[in-house]
């Protein structure tokens, strides 16, 4: 009997460390500096998928070992402008980029991403800012559980997903989403 107990409590040590180790290996994975690929919305219910940046959105995100991270994110690369004016014309129409900046800490926690946004910047027309990932964060001092995915594509590039629980559309429109942002690792 006492042989079946110490073989259960080996097994069940040798499983959480197993366990801590692949989550330590995901938190490795995850250090880098990452291009973004796609920043977008699910309706929870109809699946409607909506591009929060645009089809082709610019920006990236470090994410370092000592748990910290800073991203950015434009709608398109800003137009260089000739004078003051045409940049102040530029700012002020309907249709010219968003940008958001957001920066704070991470860890990964049973499978999950926790993160907390310390920083959270937009930039654009006033009033029209869609829904980002960094809504809570960055209004309140909680951490916000997400779910993310590593995997290597046809290429051997790393991808990671990001993805908020299920949550109300912080634009009040009624309706459940789900926000999600994928990035592809650069060549540090």
């Amino acid at each position: 009997m006492r042989t079946t107990t110490q073989a259960v409590i080996g097994a069940t040590l040798g499983l959480v460390l197993i366990a801590a180790s692949v989550r330590a290996d995901d938190r490795s994975r995850i250090v880098g500096t990452w291009k973004l690929v796609s920043f977008d919305t699910e309706d929870v219910h109809t699946k409607a998928r909506s591009d929060i940046y645009g089809g082709q959105p610019k920006g990236f995100m470090a994410v370092s070992a000592d748990g910290r991270f800073h991203a950015y994110v434009l709608s398109d690369w800003p137009e260089p402008v000739q004078s003051v004016w045409e940049d102040v014309a530029k700012c002020i129409a309907v249709g010219t980029h968003r940008a958001l900046y957001y920066s704070g800490k991470y860890r990964v926690e049973a499978g999950k991403l926790i993160m907390h946004v310390q920083h959270a910047q937009h930039q654009g027309w006033i009033g029209t800012d869609p829904f980002d990932t960094t809504w809570t964060e960055g209004r309140t001092p909680t951490e916000e559980v997400r779910s993310f995915w590593l995997a290597a594509d046809e290429r051997g590039s790393d991808t990671l997903r990001i993805e908020t629980l299920p949550m109300p559309n912080p634009n009040g429109t009624g309706n459940t989403i789900i926000g999600g942002v994928t990035w592809e690792r650069t060549s540090d």
